[in-house]
């Protein structure tokens, strides 16, 4: 029983002083629900929570976090270390308690028991081994559609503790070169490479854990050890805050296999597999360059129309965030002329649009259920515009 439980249970019995008999019953009916309170809260909505080693053995003295997935009850491996209330640590058999309560973690950030969301509770990677992730954790405040992920089903708190055991993993190596598309290894390139735990942000990232990075030494080589054997997601180059100069754009999956003409960067590791590797192709920013020139219906040039692409970063059906919410603006020249330069060849669509005119558009095939490897080259793209009747 909390200090504040205690403390009420003080003033009654000041308050009953004067009817010594009612006091005690009132007393007795006080503590009664309290103990019964407290001990059905000891017993719904717990994890009972096990980590073990890769023999096998418990894992004693273990951090353990929690990563909170869904809009509300967000927790990344950040936040949570910079949280104590939100760190666990295993005891000499390698068990650790976590008890789930009935709120969002965004109201109620200074407690212990986290709130509604679904979660994975992560071990960080050690010195010989890749870390250990659970199952999906289910807290929520509504079941939705969740049947859990690659990284194992899903399992929902309830009136009886749910005990769920994660052990720690060896791991595989992944390994490969930088490459410009010359076929010139490319030295001093940070490669970055994250678990993605499939937050539920509108951006579609936040869920990544256990990042790391290695830079390319002077044969333009990366490697990576102890990666946890699941699933993995390389960016490269790697320089968060900094503008960078070249973008990945071709990949090779072993040193005997063709390059894809694909940034491949999300990657599941088949079971078994005990090496990975994984060359990029870099180039220059900018190398795309689409123009044209905009006119009305007469012929005339049209001053200050906007010029936009929607770029992907992957040639490939099925769009994430960043694919489909990535875009570059001009405007057209007194002589309706316009240039655009892209990262990628990958281009969703083109369009041309000012007030007083009807915007056109040319579009990938893709947009409209079309094959996949479609996409709008490099080229010329002249528009001619109607004018809106006023």
């Amino acid at each position: 029983m909390g200090p504040m439980g205690i403390m009420g249970i003080m003033g009654i019995m000041e308050i009953m002083k004067e009817n010594q008999m009612i006091g005690r019953h009132l007393i007795g009916l006080v503590v009664f629900v309290a103990l019964v309170a407290g001990a059905s809260a000891g017993r719904g909505r717990v994890l009972q929570g096990r980590v073990l080693n890769v023999d096998g053995t418990p894992s004693s003295g273990t951090l353990v976090l929690p990563i909170g997935l869904d809009r509300g009850g967000f927790i990344m491996e950040e936040e949570a270390l910079r949280q104590p209330l939100w760190q666990y640590r295993t005891d000499r058999d390698g068990r650790f308690t976590v008890r789930f309560g009935e709120f969002f973690n965004d109201d109620s950030p200074n407690t212990a028991t986290l709130g509604w969301s679904y979660y994975h509770f992560v071990a960080l990677p050690g010195k010989s081994d890749g870390g250990a992730i659970s199952d999906m954790i289910g807290n929520p405040r509504q079941k939705w559609y969740q049947t859990g992920d690659e990284w194992g089903p899903v399992h929902y708190t309830g009136d009886k503790p749910l005990d769920v055991t994660m052990q720690r993993m060896r791991g595989v190596v992944v390994e490969g070169y930088v490459f410009d598309l010359a076929g010139n290894e490319l030295a001093g390139t940070t490669v970055s490479l994250s678990h993605d735990l499939h937050s539920g942000s509108h951006t579609g990232g936040g869920g990544e854990i256990f990042r790391r990075e290695a830079v390319t030494d002077a044969h333009g080589r990366y490697r990576f050890e102890h990666v946890y054997p699941v699933a993995f997601t390389l960016q490269a180059p790697y320089m968060p805050g900094k503008a960078q100069s070249m973008v990945w754009l071709q990949t090779r999956l072993g040193e005997h296999e063709r390059w894809q003409d694909e940034r491949i960067d999300k990657i599941k590791i088949k079971a078994g597999q005990g090496r990975l590797r994984v060359d990029i192709g870099l180039v220059p920013r900018g190398q795309f360059v689409y123009r044209g020139t905009v006119t009305d219906e007469s012929g005339r040039p049209i001053e200050d129309v906007d010029i936009t692409l929607a770029i992907s970063l992957h040639n490939r059906v099925g769009l994430d965030f960043q694919d489909s919410h990535s875009f570059t603006s001009v405007k057209t020249g007194a002589d309706g002329t316009y240039e655009i330069r892209s990262d990628t060849k990958w281009i969703r669509f083109i369009r041309a649009g000012k007030k007083s005119y009807e915007s056109k558009t040319f579009t990938d095939e893709r947009e409209e259920g079309g094959r996949e490897g479609v996409h709008i080259n490099p080229g010329v793209y002249d528009f001619k515009l109607k004018a809106v009747a006023k």
